[in-house]
């Protein structure tokens, strides 16, 4: 019979794994940054309710990637500060092991305070010690509580404007440098040559920014991971494959013009699906666009053509005037 006991016991040494904890909060930081760049797809069918309205939201994918966003950021954090007091022999490894979020935030603004810390590399966790409690609590409302999801606008500017600075911050710190593989992958940046996790930070510095344009730069960090994870370098086979398939989507239309280069990974595989039945004159009109090569995926509710606000970047009428 197999001892349960022993099972559970029999595990790497923490001096056979190099640096854990910070391999550990970087999958946490990727795991939290992809949920949350999912979010608009799994919603895109609804969207232009959800943008206009504070209409709930009870749709199991979406809920899914709200949760993940959540529970992983708040354990990034929490990692990262135990790291960073652990590096800088504040606390030993008992102290670590019964660290809690609370009190490991506790910890680090206090030595800020006393300059037993750097001031000038970390005083941004006293900055934001208000908004990561906060995203504390939050966590610990779906870990153990009843779970009261945020409306979709406003997780869209916790995230943007006070989550992603917090991690532009700890990212740029010097022990943190290089890290980015971890959680950012291979690409970066993108055919486009957009930075979606910047340009979501840059727009939630808006007092009222566009759900749209968030949604627009959501979907291109998803579908960038999902390539970056899916099959790393474009392999002429995999790309041929992906153009036959966009070719044969459109073989009823006369032209190929309902085929474009795609933003994300610069195939042309991005088909653009033509719905006659939303215009009166029976004109077509631009209903959905995929590519078949990194899924990248948009649906004209709530969408207004992004060509108008992203002309620097090349980006091309997705929808028909």
């Amino acid at each position: 019979m197999i001892d349960i006991n022993k099972l559970f016991n029999d595990k790497y040494k923490k001096e056979d794994m190099k640096k854990p904890i910070n391999l550990i909060a970087f999958l946490s930081l990727k795991n939290a940054v992809v949920s949350y760049f999912s979010t608009y797809k799994s919603i895109k069918d609804i969207a232009d309710n959800i943008f206009e309205s504070s209409t709930a939201i009870f749709i199991p994918n979406y809920i899914e990637q709200y949760y993940e966003t959540i529970i992983h950021f708040q354990h990034f954090f929490e990692l990262i500060m135990k790291d960073i007091l652990k590096e800088n022999n504040k606390i030993d490894t008992k102290e670590l092991n019964e660290l809690g979020f609370i009190t490991a935030l506790e910890k680090i603004i206090d030595l800020v305070k006393k300059n037993e810390l750097k001031k000038d590399k970390y005083e941004f966790f006293y900055k934001n010690e208000k908004v990561l409690r906060k995203l504390n609590t939050k966590r610990n409302d779906l870990w153990h509580r009843e779970s009261v999801f945020l409306k979709y606008k406003s997780f869209d500017v916790i995230i943007g404007k006070y989550i992603f600075p917090i991690v532009n911050e700890i990212v740029e710190l010097p022990e943190y440098k290089g890290l980015d593989r971890l959680w950012r992958g291979t690409n970066r940046k993108l055919h486009s040559g957009i930075e979606p996790f910047n340009e979501i930070i840059l727009i939630c510095k808006s007092k009222n920014p566009h759900l749209d344009k968030l949604a627009f730069f959501k979907e291109l960090g998803r579908a960038s991971y999902n390539y970056e994870r899916g099959f790393g370098e474009l392999k002429p086979d995999f790309v041929k494959r992906a153009e036959n398939i966009a070719k044969n989507e459109v073989k009823e239309s006369p032209t190929n013009e309902n085929i474009m280069l795609c933003p994300v990974c610069g195939v042309k595989s991005l088909v653009r699906y033509e719905d006659v039945t939303r215009d009166i004159d029976c004109q077509p009109y631009i209903r959905d666009i995929k590519c078949y090569s990194c899924t990248f995926e948009l649906h004209y509710k709530g969408m207004r053509n992004l060509k108008d606000f992203y002309k620097e970047y090349g980006i091309l009428d997705f929808w028909l005037n």
